[in-house]
């Protein structure tokens, strides 16, 4: 159970406000609504009214708000309408079962349990308002998420492109090529200019086709592959990719970056990387030989979860004699 901390971190300081500012004038129209209908004044009882409803609604619209939070983070694919379908039949019944359970406790009059069963029915447009202005806070909480996860994985990018190791081992090569093999060294520059290409031209990009990162990632290997000289193996098998199919920017390529980093990669034990794309998503891996000096912080990975999530997407990860992760599509031509 989600305890009052908990509950209050869901809405900021002012939301919380509002959601108190709603509930009491929601109560307000439900309760001009009353009167027309019962022909009876506004003002009749209306301290003891609003005394005794207005606590009690704010603790029921909370209650709701951790619920709906909750019912959304364990239903990311589902449709957004769906969701709030959901959300609207599972409020109602809890402001229903806590409207009757209240009026039990407060007068504790088995015969009068009709009345109460009244109460709650008619709280349900009450709630509905309150579930459609909760929902509404939801939203602005979920984008103001999403902006900022992209903007921690766009500065993650950047760093990225000037990573001092990356492009200092690059140079090494270079100037070693440069006298060993001036046409391998004019392509290995080249290959690193549209290394850097890709990342600038898509760091303010969310989403790339998988052609477009593959490329990227053919250019990135070639680098690679030259500085361990021929120490690592990347074999790419494609089977049946659908087309419009997109990944995040550079996430092939960090799963790749990731194996060098994490694994030993020499002449006298190569390491070989697998890439699978079909239809259900792009699978990398690799056979696990941990190097010792390289602690395995997994920042650049729970990232990457991260980005994936905020597509309602979830990365697989197997970890055992090989590492595995698979990339589902995050977009394809035709999905809504």
């Amino acid at each position: 159970m989600m305890n009052p901390k908990d509950i209050y971190g869901l809405l900021s300081r002012r939301q919380l406000c509002y959601l108190v500012a709603l509930v009491t004038l929601s109560l307000i129209l439900i309760r001009v609504a009353y009167s027309l209908i019962a022909g009876k004044p506004f003002g009749e009882n209306i301290l003891y009214f609003f005394s005794l409803n207005i606590p009690a609604c704010v603790v029921i619209a909370l209650v709701e708000v951790a619920v709906i939070d909750w019912l959304d983070a364990h239903n990311p694919a589902m449709s957004r309408g769906v969701r709030i379908a959901i959300d609207i039949v599972v409020t109602s019944v809890i402001c229903f079962l806590m409207i009757v359970g209240m009026n039990w406790i407060i007068d504790g009059d088995s015969y009068m349990l009709w009345t109460y069963c009244k109460s709650g029915l008619i709280a349900l447009p009450w709630n509905l308002i309150v579930v459609l202005q909760i929902e509404l806070f939801m939203s602005m909480r979920r984008q103001a998420e999403i902006e900022k996860q992209q903007a921690i994985y766009q500065l993650t990018m950047l760093k990225r492109q000037i990573n001092p190791h990356f492009l200092f081992n690059s140079l090494n090569v270079i100037a070693s090529l440069a006298y060993q093999d001036p046409g391998k060294s004019n392509l290995f520059a080249k290959r690193l200019a549209g290394v850097y290409r890709y990342m600038l031209d898509t760091g303010e990009r969310h989403e790339v086709e998988v052609d477009e990162e593959m490329a990227f990632v053919e250019r990135y290997v070639y680098l690679e592959q030259i500085r361990f000289e021929g120490a690592l193996v990347v074999d790419v098998n494609r089977d049946g990719v659908p087309d419009g199919a997109c990944v995040i920017p550079a996430s092939i390529q960090m799963l790749i970056e990731n194996a060098v980093k994490h694994n030993v990669c020499n002449r006298d034990n190569p390491l070989r990387v697998d890439i699978v794309l079909d239809s259900s998503g792009v699978s990398v891996s690799n056979i696990v030989c941990r190097r010792k000096d390289v602690a395995c912080g997994r920042r650049g990975l729970d990232n990457l979860m991260r980005q994936y999530a905020l597509y309602g997407k979830k990365i697989a990860i197997t970890d055992g004699e090989r590492f595995t992760v698979m990339l589902p599509y995050i977009n394809m031509r035709g999905e809504g």
